[in-house]
C-alpha cells in the first residue's frame, strides 16, 4: 500500500521562501499549523494546544522573532518578576495559559537558540530582540 503525501498548502512565495530558509537553518520541517500561527496569528489547533512535545514552544518562539513589532530587551533574570517587559513578553509568548517560571525559562532559552540561529540567514526579517 502506497503512502499518500499531503502536500503543504501553498503560501505566498515569500513566506514560502521564509519557510524554507528556516527549515533549513533549523533542520526542521514545519507543520502547516506551525506556518498559520507564526505567519497568520492563527490560534493553536485543539488538538495540539493540550498536547506536549508538539513543537508550540517553537512556534511560539519563531512568531516572536519574526513578527514585524518593536524591539524587545529579555533579561533572563526578570522571567519572574511581574509588571518587566521580559515577564510580560515571556507570559504571553510561553504558553496560552498560565505561564510558570520553569516554562517561561524553556521558552526564553529556546527563542535565544532561534533567533541567533536565524540572525544571519539572508531573507529572513527578523524583529531585534536584546537577550541579556
Amino acid at each position: 500500500m502506497k503512502t499518500k503525501v499531503v502536500p503543504m498548502r501553498e503560501y505566498p512565495q515569500e513566506i514560502e521562501e521564509t519557510v524554507q530558509k528556516i527549515n533549513k537553518c533549523l533542520n526542521i520541517s514545519l507543520f502547516d499549523w506551525q506556518i498559520g500561527y507564526i505567519f497568520y496569528n492563527k490560534p493553536l489547533p485543539k488538538e495540539i494546544s493540550f498536547a506536549r512535545r508538539a513543537g508550540k514552544t517553537l512556534a511560539a518562539a519563531l512568531r516572536m522573532c519574526v513578527s514585524k513589532a518593536e524591539p524587545i530587551y529579555l533579561r533572563r533574570r526578570d522571567i519572574a518578576l511581574e509588571g518587566t517587559e521580559t515577564y510580560r513578553v515571556l507570559s504571553y509568548f510561553a504558553d496560552e495559559d498560565v505561564a510558570n517560571k520553569c516554562r517561561m525559562d524553556i521558552f526564553y532559552v529556546t527563542a535565544k537558540e532561534v533567533y541567533f540561529s536565524l540572525k544571519n540567514i539572508k531573507g529572513i526579517e527578523l524583529r531585534k530582540i536584546i537577550f541579556a
